[in-house]
């Protein structure tokens, strides 16, 4: 609709005025389109890319920062025109539609973001009042004043303005301009490239119109352009197509469905809609050519035939093109973009220069934009073969190495063994390490059945992540593995010295952080820098993040600005479930278990005078096991403990024999505080419960939500100790709601945290990176 009352506006502006002022039109229609094409590249389209992520409750403040970025280009692109225009060059009529951008551009935008909301009927509806509104008055200002540019530009513009913010109220997402910045950080790995992919189009078109004028003569490049304009109907067409069909193939590439068919159909109809464009101009009898543009049509007829060529294999090139921008290959596009222009200029100029005909040239436009359309058929079915197999049969020769020490615990490589099943995996670690199991162990003797083992010295400093291999290469020179897991930071120590090593030694494999941090520490400013550097230099090496929980993956998509697909939740570690298993003998029914550090920040405090209170109840002999460092315990925790002789201390012990101590009790309970720098962000001794078969209980703190929720266990507030009290007498009186929670959570940690399922998870995660890193290199 908007189209519409462009093509109204040019007629009338064309058949009132001086063919002066009518360059002077064109000149100004052509800062608007402009201005959409950098509003599109930089916000639509990659606002429909990434909407297609969030499923049925769209993020409101995405929609309301990109439709503030549109407000902001316009402003930043208008004002300094208009100021030019009207002092400088005495140019009303630019200075008005200069104004006027802020409001244009946040039209276009609301066009898309009504289109990735999944409201289309909105768009519809702004178009509309645009054109209504242009038409109308462009046609009162003919019929009741003199008309002039200056005139039906303002119309025009004012029209587009006020349905631009109609709209915005339409879709209840007010333009923000102070997220314009996070706008642009998060979607910075498609907006620039598209942009910078469109201005290489763009480029090559004017440079083939320049050269044409410059070495055929003037009249040739009129007549190509006038060639070009009378096609501008299948430019309206494909306008719309480009939007509505960017919406469904980003859906389908992210739920990992073909696309195949629906690029497959948009090649037919639009390559059918380019050739009975063609067809209709190539039979319209020469009088109606010659009424519309005058004597100038007799030049144009020669050339419509092979500008219809070239404009139909663009057409056919549309669909293809689109499903790579869908899949986020922007990388890919922006490269073969800057192939197939050059090549495709070189070729048209070098005939130009050679042959010095016009219709030369237009031969060879259309045979090198065939040849582009191949080109992009070629990479999307390559493309979607590689990128959309889930674990392809190959991926056993995926050479992959994991950087952690966290598998020193001889339960906790159990993991590796099942990983080891998938590809080739190398486990690089330090010799010696404190583990989980709250103790320093060592590298196994004992040679692994399904992985390699390279261990090495290290520097450790106190906390986990602080440590170096001393080792020159880290073994990656003779592993050359395709991918290297770090199950760090990324801005540790370990981390940095791993991506060191992996650009030095092997540059084209890639990187894959496993994180389970969920909360963010203030750091001072120069060490908050240096966490950004760490986190914008990963970005730009397509690096991939997997996420322990979904908190942590919305901690990194929001508070560090990570792009939504380059985070994908991942568990950190499988579990043995045969080994987590529930026993045949009875647990004590009174009797509740608790494993971890004996610290107030895990909240062993509250719990104690939890249980303390309903015991008080006078209805059971409940009991107490603690099992944790008791040399590390606070002193809070050890007092309550010697005041209550019904809470047994344990000594931390090797992870497989915790399933002996829990099957002496039928609840267990994770009673974690929330601390400015951490939330429980593991859970590892709540899902080992859970496998167990025990009735668990959890604060609503870090992961441990995730884990209980959809009625596998019972959640209570934080740090609150009424709330944990009312937990445990449910635990304690409801016995069939006990029976279906404890089933519940032991048929979830089968399906998502076995050793198999996390295997699977893993590996897989990692070698579709590999997989997208090789078809966008």
């Amino acid at each position: 609709m908007s189209s519409l009352s462009n093509i109204v506006l040019l007629l009338i502006v064309a058949r009132s005025v001086s063919a002066e002022q009518l360059g002077a039109f064109v000149l100004i229609m052509t800062l608007h389109q402009t201005a959409c094409v950098i509003g599109q590249m930089l916000v639509g389209e990659p606002y429909v890319v990434l909407s297609s992520d969030e499923g049925p409750s769209p993020d409101p403040t995405r929609a309301a920062g990109a439709l503030g970025t549109a407000l902001l280009l316009g402003i930043t692109i208008g004002l300094p025109v208009a100021a030019v225009a009207y002092l400088g060059l005495g140019n009303v009529a630019l200075a008005v539609l200069a104004l006027c951008l802020p409001g244009l551009l946040l039209q276009d935008a609301g066009r898309y973001v009504s289109f990735g909301l999944k409201r289309p009927g909105i768009a519809f509806t702004s178009d509309t009042i645009w054109a209504v509104l242009a038409v109308a008055g462009s046609i009162w200002l003919s019929v009741a004043h003199q008309p002039t540019v200056t005139g039906l530009v303002a119309v025009w513009a004012l029209s587009g303005c006020l349905a631009g913010i109609l709209g915005s109220l339409h879709l209840g997402r007010l333009p923000r301009i102070g997220a314009a910045r996070e706008w642009l950080r998060g979607s910075r790995d498609l907006g620039w490239r598209f942009l910078a992919e469109s201005f290489v189009a763009r480029g090559q078109s004017q440079i083939v119109l320049y050269v044409c004028g410059g070495v055929i003569g003037l009249a040739a490049a009129g007549y190509l352009r006038l060639a070009q304009a009378i096609f501008n109907p299948i430019h309206v067409a494909v306008s719309a197509y480009r939007v509505v069909a960017l919406v469904d193939l980003s859906a389908k590439a992210v739920k990992r469905e073909s696309m195949r068919r629906p690029v497959q159909h948009g090649t037919w109809v639009l390559g059918a809609g380019g050739a009975a464009w063609t067809l209709v101009l190539l039979v319209l009898p020469d009088t109606a050519g010659t009424s519309v543009f005058g004597e100038a049509w007799v030049g144009v007829v020669p050339l419509i035939a092979l500008v219809g060529l070239f404009k139909i294999s663009q057409c056919t090139a549309i669909a293809p093109y689109l499903a790579l921008r869908a899949m986020r290959l922007a990388d890919l596009t922006l490269r073969a973009r800057a192939w197939i222009s050059g090549v495709g200029l070189l070729i048209t100029c070098l005939i130009a220069v050679l042959a010095q005909s016009l219709q030369s040239v237009l031969i060879a436009q259309a045979a090198t934009s065939i040849l582009a359309s191949v080109t992009w058929h070629i990479l999307f079915r390559r493309s979607e073969r590689v990128r959309f197999r889930e674990v392809p049969a190959d991926i056993g020769q995926l050479r992959c190495a994991v950087v952690s020490h966290a598998y020193l615990e001889p339960e906790f490589a159990k993991n590796l063994e099942s990983q080891g099943q998938l590809c080739q995996l190398t486990w690089i670690t330090a010799h010696r390490h404190r583990t989980l199991g709250f103790r320093s162990a060592s590298a196994a003797p004992g040679t692994p059945m399904n992985y390699r083992v390279r261990d090495f010295p290290a520097l450790t400093f106190k906390p986990s992540d602080r440590y170096l291999l001393l080792s020159a290469d880290m073994g990656l020179r003779t592993i050359s593995p395709h991918v290297v897991i770090v199950e760090y930071q990324p801005w540790s120590i370990i981390a940095m010295q791993v991506r060191l090593y992996t650009r030095l030694y092997c540059p084209d494999a890639c990187l894959v952080f496993s994180v389970k941090k969920n909360t963010f520490r203030p750091y001072p400013r120069l060490l908050a820098a240096y966490k950004r550097w760490a986190i914008v230099s990963l970005i730009r090496r397509d690096t991939h993040i997997m996420a322990s929980s979904e908190m942590t993956r919305d901690l990194l998509t929001g508070r560090l600005d990570i792009p939504h697909h380059r985070v994908s939740v991942v568990p950190h570690r499988g579990l043995d479930t045969r080994t987590f298993a529930p026993t045949a003998r009875a647990p004590a029914a009174d009797s509740v278990a608790y494993v971890g550090k004996l610290t107030v920040s895990k909240g062993v405090d509250l719990l104690i005078r939890a249980v303390c209170a309903v015991r008080a109840e006078g209805e059971r002999d409940i009991r107490l096991e603690l099992l944790g460092p008791i040399g590390e315990a606070d002193p809070a925790v050890l007092q309550l403990v010697l005041d209550n002789d019904w809470v047994t201390l344990h000594e931390a012990r090797p992870n497989s024999t915790i399933p002996d101590f829990l099957a002496g009790s039928a609840i267990f309970v994770m009673p974690s505080r929330a601390t400015p720098d951490h939330e429980e962000h593991d859970g590892r001794a709540l899902f080992e419960a859970m496998s167990c078969g025990l009735i668990c209980i959890g604060s609503a703190v870090g992961i441990i939500p995730e884990l209980l929720r959809d009625g596998r266990g019972y959640l209570f507030p934080g740090d609150s100790q009424p709330g944990l009290e009312s937990a445990l007498r449910a635990a304690l009186t409801d016995s069939t709601g006990r029976r279906g929670t404890a089933e519940l959570a032991r048929e979830h940690i089968m399906a998502e945290l076995s050793l198999d399922a996390v295997a699977l998870s893993r590996i897989g995660s990692a070698y579709r990176t590999h997989a997208e890193r090789r078809v966008s290199s």
